[in-house]
């Protein structure tokens, strides 16, 4: 049995975040919070949002993995300098 919180996201934009298992890849996007569902076979948080058409391929056809971080507002910038500092390519 997994065990976890269950977030509430109350912005109105937001930064997916997401990093390889290995720290060498990441996925960074933001965009805009549509709407917060529940459905009990998903994860805990879920959160449904408008990104950009590419990002979304990405998402869609190569993912780095099931869960994401999200965090409220636009930090992708910040995000992107991090991951230089890192060495951690984004994708």
């Amino acid at each position: 049995i997994g065990t976890a919180i269950q977030g509430k996201v109350k912005a109105n934009e937001a930064t997916i975040f997401r990093p390889d298992a290995q720290l060498e890849k990441a996925f960074i996007t933001q965009g805009k919070v549509t709407e917060i569902p529940f459905r009990k076979d998903a994860c805990r948080t879920q959160v449904k949002m408008i990104i950009p058409e590419k990002d979304a391929t990405i998402l869609k056809d190569k993912p780095l993995g099931n869960h994401h971080i999200i965090i409220p507002g636009d930090v992708k910038k910040e995000l992107k300098i991090l991951c230089k500092v890192l060495n951690i390519s984004f994708i």
